[in-house]
This record gives structure tokens, C-alpha cells and sequence, in this order.
């Protein structure tokens, strides 16, 4: 699935959700609180998807006209995830539409496709009581992803190394006078290639969780799947490529404690009439720290003035806070600015996460250890759509 695709869907469980809730005739405290949080979570969306409209203009079911389309959409729908993992830990192959759409991705049969992967949610491990009325389980919380909100494509690529060709020295137009020459200019194109870097997880359990508990194998798979995909989402930002790490942006240090004015002075800086055309062009990421203090920071002394984070928020493209954001150090915290969403950054992702069970390691303690492995890179091909900015949250 596409990023717009997952948001539209996330949109509609948001909003089936909300639905509920409004129709029930009496709402307790919790439930209260749970609609607030899903009305906070519809705005949110909202940004997010809007974002992605601009960055996935022809979404795939766009293409999805012809009936083979249709048909692959069907069978990754159609696909249990679950069965897959059944059948390695079963050490067999597996049949049917698992196995068709493997084959039609070219993977192993201990490797579930990525289309099948973002259909799925975390899950968090085995309770220590579990009674014979189980109920839904319960997701683990993982940060929301920071690569989709900055428009970085991710893109789902086959075996072998994958290369990124950027113009980098285009047409220079003059205005010679009747009769005279134009010089010409000397195109130039930069080629990135990129290799496969491994993330990988693994746990244990007992096989008596196993036998006593309902859906154990898939909730813990589905609990890799997912931490593998926020990996992925703390890579892009922190990673030794990272748009956050050292000097792959430029830093922009600062030696003042930060105020109402700079904040705003940072985000319409950024508008320059080529990477952003107008504030709304520019995003912020920030840690929790700088948004904490964007809250702070009033246009002038009174509490109950306006506050940059309310100003930013209303006039940009978005501020969202990521837990993967470097934290504040020596009283100062660095901050994204993302300028318009063009192709300036690439996390391509290795079709297939590969799951690897064993039996033998702990078979001593009756424990079977699950280990996954996702193959992913990530370049900042062009530094112009991206600002790095510090700020000196305190005195």
C-alpha cells in the first residue's frame, strides 16, 4: 500500500470508530476520553493526508484498472499473513494464495510480502493471566511515522543494488544579443547507488504461552513487523545517514535563547520561491522538547496571547513531534524544516521480511525464538528540500 492509501484507511477506522461511540445512548469517562483522542487523531490525519496528495498525486489504484491489478489486489487481501507464519514455523511450504502471491513477488516461503505487512498492526506479548474469555489484544504504541509526514518515498524495490540518478547541473539560459552565441552548457548528473542494510529483531517464548494462548505466533509477528518498520522510520532520522546525524544537513547552531519571533523568523525564512513558494510549502519536526517551548513562546509577555506552536501550526504545512527526534543537550535541540515534498530523500525497502524461526537454540527451556529481518537503505539525494535548524530552548 501507498502512504495515501494507508492514511485513507486509517482515516476510515478513525472515523467508524467515532461513529460508534456517538451512537452509544450513555459514554463513560474512558470512552469520553477515547473520542477525544480520535478527534485529535481525524485533524492529524487530515495534515498527513493532504500531504500525501501532494506527494502521491497517482495513487495505485489509479493503475488498478486492468483485471491483473485488480486480481493481485484481491489475492493480497484475500492473504492470511498468519498462514505464512504457521507454515514456517511448521517448517513447510506454503499453499494457496500464500503461496501464489510469494511467487508472483518472488519470495521465499518464509518471506511475507511488504503489501501484506502494512495491512497489519502490533500487538503487545502474552499476558501472564489469560482467561477462557480472551478479548481483543492490545497494540503496543509506536511512534507515528515522521518519514510519511516528511513526504519521503519509500519505495518497495526487487534483489540486486538500486540507483538514483539526480540532475545536477541543468540548462543555463542567456539573452545574447542578434546574431551572437549562446554558450552551452555542460549537463551534469550525480548517480547514488544504494545497497541493502539489515534490520533485524528477534524474541523468544514458551510453547506453553503458545499452547494456552489465542493468536500468540501472529501477535508476535505482527509486534516484529512493526518494530522493524519504526527501525526503519528512526533510521531516516537518526541513522548514521540520518537527516538529524552530524553533518548530512548543514547545522545551524545557535547562541540564543529562542523566542516567539524566532520561531516564526525560522519557518518563513524558508520560503525562498524554489524549494518552498509559501509557508504552507514548509513542515517542522521537532522533539517534544522545542514543542513544549513553541508553546511557550508568546508573542509577547501575556500567558494568554498567542503562542508560535499555534501560529506555526495554522499558517504552515504541519508540526508534528517525533520520539525519535535527537534529544535536547547542553540546552539546545535541533529541529527539521521540510521544504515543499519533492523527491529530495529515498528509504527504498527490499521486497519480503524474512522470518526466521528456531527451535534448537532454547529447546532445553521449551522456547522458540522468532527473528526478522527486513532489508532496507535510505540517501538524502538533494539537501535544498530539508533545513536542519538548532535551537537554545533555555537560558
Amino acid at each position: 500500500m501507498t502512504p495515501r492509501q494507508k492514511l485513507e484507511l486509517a482515516m476510515s477506522r478513525n472515523r467508524a470508530r467515532i461513529r460508534e461511540l456517538l451512537a452509544l445512548d450513555e459514554v463513560t469517562e474512558e470512552q469520553r476520553t477515547e473520542l477525544d483522542t480520535l478527534t485529535q487523531r481525524a485533524e492529524t490525519l487530515e495534515v498527513d493526508y493532504r500531504a500525501a496528495v501532494v506527494a502521491y498525486p497517482d495513487p495505485v489504484e489509479v493503475s488498478q484498472d486492468g483485471p491483473e491489478q485488480r486480481e493481485l489486489a484481491q489475492l493480497t487481501q484475500d492473504a492470511d499473513a498468519g498462514e505464512i507464519m504457521t507454515a514456517v514455523l511448521e517448517h513447510r511450504a506454503t499453499s494457496g494464495r500464500e503461496a501464489e502471491l510469494q511467487q508472483h513477488h518472488g519470495l521465499n516461503h518464509n518471506q511475507i510480502p511488504l503489501s501484506m505487512l502494512f495491512e497489519q498492526r502490533a500487538v503487545t506479548p502474552a499476558p501472564s493471566d489469560v482467561g477462557t474469555n480472551q478479548r481483543p489484544i492490545i497494540p503496543q504504541v509506536f511512534p507515528a511515522s515522521a518519514a510519511a509526514f516528511l513526504g519521503i518515498d519509500m519505495p518497495t524495490v526487487g534483489v540486486g543494488e538500486v540507483n538514483y540518478p539526480v540532475l545536477t547541473t541543468g540548462a543555463t539560459v542567456g539573452t545574447p544579443a542578434e546574431g551572437a552565441a549562446q554558450a552551452e552548457t555542460t549537463g551534469a548528473f550525480s548517480a547514488t547507488v544504494l545497497e541493502p542494510a539489515r534490520l533485524q529483531a528477534s524474541f523468544f517464548y514458551s510453547r506453553e504461552d503458545r499452547a494456552r494462548f489465542s493468536g500468540m505466533d501472529s501477535a508476535l509477528r505482527m509486534n516484529l513487523e512493526d518494530a522493524l518498520t519504526d527501525a526503519l522510520d528512526k533510521q531516516i532520522l537518526a541513522g548514521t545517514n540520518g537527516l538529524f546525524t552530524g553533518t548530512n544537513l548543514s547545522n545551524n547552531a545557535s547562541s540564543a535563547q529562542v523566542s516567539y519571533a524566532t520561531y516564526r523568523a525560522s519557518a518563513y525564512g524558508r520560503v525562498d520561491g524554489k524549494w518552498a513558494n509559501d509557508i504552507m510549502d514548509v513542515r517542522v519536526l521537532a522533539g517534544s522538547e522545542t514543542y513544549a517551548s513553541m508553546a511557550a513562546a508568546f508573542r509577547s509577555d501575556n500567558a494568554g496571547d498567542r503562542a508560535a506552536l499555534e501560529d506555526l501550526m495554522d499558517a504552515t504545512g504541519g508540526v508534528r513531534v517525533s520520539a525519535h527526534v535527537p534529544a535536547k543537550a547542553s540546552k539546545k535541540q535541533n529541529t527539521l524544516f521540510r521544504l515543499g515534498m519533492r523527491m529530495d530523500a529515498v528509504a527504498p525497502v527490499w521486497e519480503g521480511v524474512t522470518i526466521i524461526p528456531d527451535e534448537i537454540t532454547k529447546a532445553a527451556n521449551g522456547q522458540i525464538v522468532i527473528t526478522a529481518v527486513m532489508l532496507y537503505a535510505f540517501k538524502l539525494l538533494r539537501n535544498g528540500g530539508f533545513h536542519k535548524q538548532e535551537f537554545q530552548l533555555d537560558a
